[in-house]
C-alpha cells in the first residue's frame, strides 16, 4: 500500500514536470449561492501535445455532503492539440448553512511518456470554492406604536435567516429622529433582538404617520445589505396642552419684551420653562425663560425678552418646552405664530421760499419726507395745515409714493400768510404710509414758524437822506463856521 501511494506521488510530481495536458479557466457560477440553488463548475482541459493524444481522461470529485454533484465523469480521449470544455452541474442542499465549501476536482489521463517511448499517467487537481449564503431576513416592529414627542420605545427584531452582523439603524424622517444620537448600532442579531431607543418627535405633526427606518448590516461572510422599513406610528403631542397667544407688539431687529399669554389646557404643570430653537427668533440675554406653575385651565401673561431678525409680517417661532406633569419630566415643542412689526419711521423737514415770512404775503413751502426705517414704505402721502396760513394749493394732501430705505422726496405747497401779528405759529404735516408688514401708519410732525413784522416802505431812503444831511452839516461847520484858533505872534 505504501509503495502504491509512493508511486502515485511520484507520478503526480512527474506529471507536473512533463505535463501533456492542462486544466484552465475554472469558473463557478454562481460564485455565491443560496441553499436550494443550482449552479455549474466550468473548466477547460487542453492537450498541449500536438503529436499524441491523451487517453482515458476522467474526472473525480470530492466535496461536502451539502453539495450534490456527480462524483466521477468519463471525458474520453483528447486528440493532439485539442481542448474540451466541461460544465459540471451542482446543487446546494436546502439545509446548507452559510460557509465556504471547497470542491476538489481531479482530472486523470494517460499520455505519451517524456522519453518518447511508452506512456505515463498524469493528473491535474483543481480546487473550486463555493460560497453559500443564508441571507439575514429581518423583520421590525415596535412594542408601542404610540409615540410621545420625546419618549422611549423598543424596536423588536425577528430574524428568519442567517445571522446579521454590524447592524446600523437610522431614521429617515425629516421631522423624527433618535434623541441625542444619529443612529443605533447592534453587534449581532441571530434569531431575535430587542433594541431600546429614545425618540425625538418634537418637530413632527400630531397624528398617524410612518416611522421610516434605514437598516444596514452584513451577513456572516461580510456581504453588505441595506433595507428600508416603514412602521406605522401615532404621535401624541404633549405640548399641545399649552396655548401661546401674542398680546404685545414686537419690532423687527429690536430687542425688547413681548407680552405672551400662556394657557394650560391640560393637567396641572409645574416648573414650565421655555427656550427658543428658531434661528431668526431668539431670547435676549437668557437661554431659558421661566414661566412657572400653571394649573389646569389657568392662564398667565408673561413678558418674554425676544428679538426677531425677520422681515415685517407673521413668522413662526419654535418654542422648546420643559415642565413637570404628574411627577414626571416632560418635553415638547410648540410652533407659535408671531406678528413682527416694521421699524418704519419718517423724518419731515420744512423749507420756505422766499424767506423770512411776513404777514399778507405769498410763499412756497417745501415739505421733504425721508424714510428712516430699515425697509421700504409705500403709498406715502403728506397733508399740510396751519392756523396762520391759507392754503393756495388745490388740496392739502399730496401723493409721494414709495420710499426705499434712506430715500426721500419733496412736495410743495402754495400758501399765504394771514394778516396776523408777528410771532411764532405752528405748522403741521400729517404723513401716512404703508409699512413692510402691510400696516398703515400715520405720523404728525409740527414745527414752530416765525412770522416777522413787515418792514416800512421807503424807510431806507429817508434814513439815507438824514445821514447825508448830517454829514453835509458837519462838513460846513468844520470848514466854514467853527472858530479859528488865534495865531501866535
Amino acid at each position: 500500500m505504501k509503495k502504491y501511494l509512493g508511486l502515485l506521488a511520484f507520478l503526480f510530481l512527474l506529471s507536473g514536470v512533463f505535463a501533456a495536458f492542462s486544466v484552465t479557466s475554472v469558473t463557478v457560477a454562481p460564485s455565491q449561492a443560496s441553499p436550494g440553488q443550482f449552479g455549474t463548475i466550468t473548466f477547460v482541459i487542453a492537450n498541449a501535445d500536438t503529436t499524441s493524444s491523451v487517453q482515458g481522461v476522467t474526472m473525480e470529485v470530492r466535496k461536502s455532503d451539502y453539495i450534490t454533484m456527480t462524483n466521477q465523469l468519463v471525458v474520453g480521449d483528447l486528440g493532439p492539440g485539442s481542448t474540451t470544455t466541461l460544465s459540471v452541474p451542482f446543487k446546494v442542499e436546502a439545509n446548507t448553512p452559510t460557509g465556504i465549501y471547497p470542491i476538489d476536482i481531479s482530472v486523470y489521463g494517460v499520455s505519451k511518456a517524456a522519453s518518447g517511448t511508452g506512456t505515463q499517467s498524469e493528473s491535474k487537481k483543481i480546487i473550486a470554492a463555493l460560497k453559500v449564503i443564508v441571507p439575514p431576513a429581518l423583520q421590525f416592529s415596535l412594542d408601542n406604536s404610540q409615540i410621545s414627542e420625546v419618549g422611549d420605545v423598543t424596536i423588536q427584531v425577528k430574524n428568519d435567516g442567517g445571522t446579521a452582523k454590524n447592524v446600523y439603524i437610522s431614521i429617515a424622517n425629516s421631522d423624527i429622529g433618535f434623541l441625542n444620537q444619529d443612529l443605533v448600532y447592534v453587534d449581532k442579531v441571530e434569531k431575535n433582538a430587542t433594541i431600546p431607543i429614545s425618540i425625538d418627535a418634537r418637530n413632527a405633526n400630531e397624528g398617524s404617520q410612518k416611522l421610516q427606518l434605514t437598516v444596514t448590516y452584513e451577513d456572516e461572510l461580510g456581504n453588505s445589505y441595506s433595507v428600508a422599513r416603514e412602521l406605522p406610528v401615532s404621535i401624541k403631542k404633549q405640548s399641545g396642552d399649552f396655548v401661546f397667544t401674542q398680546v404685545g407688539s414686537m419690532v423687527t431687529g429690536k430687542e425688547g419684551t413681548v407680552k405672551m399669554k400662556v394657557k394650560n389646557e391640560g393637567d396641572d404643570a409645574q416648573n414650565i420653562r421655555l427656550s427658543v430653537i428658531s434661528g431668526d427668533v431668539q431670547l435676549v440675554g437668557i437661554s431659558e425663560f421661566q414661566i412657572g406653575n400653571l394649573k389646569k385651565g389657568e392662564s398667565i401673561i408673561v413678558d418674554v425678552p425676544l428679538q426677531a431678525n425677520v422681515e415685517p409680517g407673521t413668522t413662526s417661532a419654535k418654542f422648546d418646552l420643559k415642565w413637570v406633569e404628574n411627577g414626571q419630566s416632560r418635553e415638547g415643542t410648540k410652533n407659535v405664530p408671531l406678528k413682527v412689526s416694521s421699524d418704519a419711521d419718517v423724518g419731515v423737514y420744512f423749507e420756505a421760499k422766499p424767506s423770512p415770512l411776513y404777514p399778507n404775503s405769498d410763499y412756497t413751502i417745501s415739505v421733504t419726507v425721508s424714510n428712516l426705517g430699515s425697509y421700504p414704505i409705500e403709498a406715502t402721502t403728506a397733508s399740510l395745515s396751519g392756523e396762520a396760513f391759507d392754503l393756495l394749493s388745490i388740496q392739502p394732501e399730496q401723493y409721494i409714493g414709495g420710499l426705499n430705505k434712506d430715500d426721500f422726496s419733496s412736495v410743495q405747497y402754495k400758501v399765504r400768510v394771514k394778516d396776523i401779528s408777528p410771532g411764532s405759529y405752528p405748522l403741521s404735516v400729517i404723513v401716512k404710509y404703508r409699512d413692510a408688514s402691510g400696516e398703515w401708519v400715520q405720523k404728525t410732525v409740527s414745527a414752530s414758524v416765525n412770522v416777522l413784522s413787515q418792514p416800512s416802505q421807503g424807510g431806507t431812503g429817508i434814513e439815507m437822506l438824514a445821514a447825508i444831511i448830517i454829514v453835509v452839516v458837519a462838513l460846513v461847520y468844520w470848514f466854514f463856521l467853527r472858530p479859528k484858533p488865534a495865531s501866535k505872534k
